[in-house]
């Protein structure tokens, strides 16, 4: 199936085609241009007791996800026109249509932005109004990543439009008793809601945060296998992927149930807790049983513990919680959430400090006796 989007943009000089023909690649994708128009042309449905030909509710009835950019406003459109509104107005108006049912079937937005500050544009209310933001430069970085991005909106959309909204049907999960009974309850305050809410609720808080659900590289972590091992893939195969996630947008969000990882390893391992051991210990237990040939995941030089639990934000280096740095501003995470870290290299020498910006107050001063630390080494081998 192809999945259609509106893609909607000031960009001049038909510098659009090289974005469109990227994403279009492979027939997964069929994305369509429009300039923007006119406010009224775009929101009112009759003009002068006519019908709108420009309508923009009418034309998304052919469409299952719009794209916007932010900035609409720098270039005049083919008929002279220069748009006085901004993306983040056209995706208010249509959260607000979805709402009222003007709008009957709830669709994927997405903001792609060339505004490499977008903090600064967007407050996190503005941010909530779109499904992913995509800054226009790292697009040509990898096209098949964010086709299949822009793919499983469209698809966990439409499902979700079509079941009930309720953790089975959302999760697919045959234990969902193992859910933490918190998100459950938090799920149910909202789960009447609009399509959009619910998704943006399941990625935001789930799917994008270490949960009940983990990514690939804190399931290498956890188990401490090195993801470069020959055995690896044939890990997934033959065990992991009983714990796979099956629910909703999973073609985009691969992850696991940790539950049934800790319940599989209890099980298997008996008398071994998994959080206690080393990687060392953790991979000779998995390779006497498989004979998979897994490695070990080997510590960073400025790391003191094997017992790794936890992935760097950046890098993705596993790391124990002990040698990592809390990010800030995770104060107010739902309870479900694990907290987030950095590593040890990163906090000192970041290589994408827009990713975490800060580290909480309670390492802040174990953070900066480190550095004055090191940088007193640094000075006496200067000497």
């Amino acid at each position: 199936m192809t999945y259609k989007y509106l893609y909607i943009d000031d960009i001049k000089n038909d510098n659009h085609k090289g974005l469109i023909h990227g994403l279009n690649k492979g027939g997964h994708l069929q994305v369509d241009f429009m300039q923007p128009k006119e406010w009224d042309k775009m929101f009112q449905k009759e003009v002068d007791s006519k019908p709108n030909p420009e309508y923009l509710p009418s034309k998304l009835a052919d469409y299952h996800g719009i794209i916007l950019d932010l900035r609409l406003y720098d270039n005049a459109n083919d008929e002279g026109y220069t748009a006085t509104y901004r993306g983040s107005t056209v995706a208010q108006e249509l959260r607000t249509l979805i709402k009222e049912k003007t709008i009957t079937n709830d669709i994927p937005i997405v903001l792609i932005t060339a505004n490499e500050n977008i903090d600064i544009s967007l407050d996190e209310t503005g941010k909530d109004l779109f499904d992913t933001i995509i800054k226009r430069t790292e697009i040509g970085e990898d096209y098949d990543k964010y086709r299949r991005k822009l793919v499983s909106l469209c698809t966990g959309y439409i499902y979700l439009n079509q079941v009930e909204k309720t953790i089975d049907e959302i999760f697919l999960y045959p234990s969902s008793s193992k859910i933490d009974f918190r998100f459950i309850q938090c799920f149910n305050e909202i789960k009447d809601s609009p399509t959009h809410i619910i998704s943006r609720f399941i990625t935001k808080n789930v799917l994008k945060k270490p949960s009940f659900l983990i990514d690939e590289f804190y399931l290498s972590a956890r188990l401490g296998v090195s993801i470069d091992s020959d055995g690896w893939q044939k890990l997934h195969e033959e065990v992991l992927n009983n714990f796979k996630y099956k629910g909703v947008f999973s073609d985009y969000y691969q992850r696991w149930w940790m539950a049934d990882l800790e319940d599989w390893w209890d099980e298997t391992f008996k008398e071994n807790c998994l959080r206690t051991l080393t990687s060392t210990e953790r991979v000779a237990l998995l390779n006497k049983k498989f004979d998979f040939k897994l490695k070990p995941i080997q510590k960073t030089i400025r790391s003191s513990s094997e017992k790794f639990w936890t992935a760097c934000k950046v890098t993705k280096v596993a790391i124990d919680n002990v040698d990592g740095f809390i990010i800030a501003n995770q104060d107010d995470n739902f309870p479900w959430q694990e907290k987030e870290y950095i590593s040890i290299e990163e906090a000192l020498r970041p290589t994408n400090k827009d990713v975490w910006k800060d580290v909480a107050a309670i390492d802040k001063i174990r953070l900066d006796r480190l550095k004055a630390l090191l940088e007193t080494q640094e000075q006496r081998q200067r000497k």
